[in-house]
């Protein structure tokens, strides 16, 4: 929980470890994430590069008991976060905006076409944790969403369902 209150400053650790290598693009998944499978991801990638947005941001999929089921319900109010970003000198994550942006770009960004893998909820005692601390707001409104989930199988990231 002390990680979610200082998600910029964390971010912003790891982007002054950039400021020496400058790289053109930088790729920031989380540590239960994904990207989608290459061919998905360079479309994506191209149609970034070749716009003038600087971020690029992803819905996911949740993979639910394994690597083959996700969920289709709406588990979660989930907005796109960026994942990938265009490097410029000076950027900083501070003042924090939230999923990922980078506070210079602001809000605007292009989502992807396909998803970000999100296994956070494969396990579960990982997602019964999730849903009793970080959902507690909401747990009357996803009330019986844990138990009863609904599943398919995944297929490719362009048809797999978005949360």
């Amino acid at each position: 929980m002390e990680w979610r209150k200082n998600q910029g400053m964390f971010r912003e650790k790891l982007l002054r470890i950039l400021d020496n290598i400058e790289p053109q693009l930088v790729f920031f998944p989380d540590e239960d994430e994904a990207f989608p499978e290459p061919e998905y991801l360079v479309k994506d990638l191209y149609r970034f590069w070749r716009s003038n947005k600087k971020q690029l941001a992803f819905k996911r999929c949740n993979f639910w008991d394994s690597m083959e089921m996700v969920r289709k319900d709406k588990w979660v109010t989930y907005y796109p976060h960026v994942k990938i970003f265009k490097w410029q000198e000076n950027l900083t994550y501070l003042p924090y905006l939230g999923f990922n942006r980078v506070t210079n770009y602001g809000k605007k960004k292009m989502v992807a076409k396909a998803v970000i893998k999100h296994y956070a909820y494969m396990d579960k005692k990982e997602r019964e944790r999730r849903y009793y601390e970080l959902y507690k707001e909401k747990q009357k409104t996803f009330k019986g969403l844990l138990e009863t989930p609904k599943l398919v199988k995944y297929t490719d990231p362009l048809r797999a369902p978005r949360t």
